[in-house]
């Protein structure tokens, strides 16, 4: 009995210190490659901006926008997200992948009443070197990132 109490605390301390796994870079890429293409398949709006592009697609209910942006060292996804048909940026899911490695590198959600603000990030290029803040919701971000990711594989052609 003390061997499976023991066992099962030990799953217990993996899975709340699990680390999120980063989405495949190669799925990003692919992704950062179809919404580039003006013909992509799915998309609801498409726009150059500047040295990248923005575009909007809906899938299983929710409103996806992302931006792609090359310029110069900067190379990153962004992405906005909220359930389709809502406009209302207290619901509004924002996240960042700085170097389009598959690491969730920024987000933030909307506060709707009391909700709490699940806010992180990870300093790189863009913010004060060597700083991580909001570490608890990491795993909510890249799970969210992950999920993005995968939506606009599975709408996009």
């Amino acid at each position: 009995m003390k061997f499976l109490q023991f066992f099962l605390v030990i799953i217990m301390m993996t899975i709340c210190t699990w680390d999120a796994e980063a989405a495949d870079p190669k799925d990003v890429q692919k992704v950062v490659e179809l919404i580039h293409n003006k013909e992509t398949k799915g998309l609801v709006f498409w726009k150059p901006i500047d040295e990248g592009v923005e575009v909007v697609f809906i899938q299983g209910g929710k409103r996806y926008t992302m931006y792609h942006s090359g310029f110069g060292s900067i190379n990153l996804l962004s992405v906005w997200v909220r359930p389709d048909g809502t406009s209302d940026d207290k619901i509004l899911l924002t996240f960042t992948d700085d170097d389009l490695d598959g690491k969730i590198d920024f987000g933030i959600n909307g506060k709707d009443g009391d909700e709490e603000i699940r806010q992180y990030f990870k300093s790189k290029k863009m913010y004060s070197p060597d700083k991580e803040e909001g570490t608890r919701f990491k795993e909510f971000w890249q799970a969210q990132y992950d999920a993005a990711i995968k939506a606009a594989l599975k709408r996009l052609k």
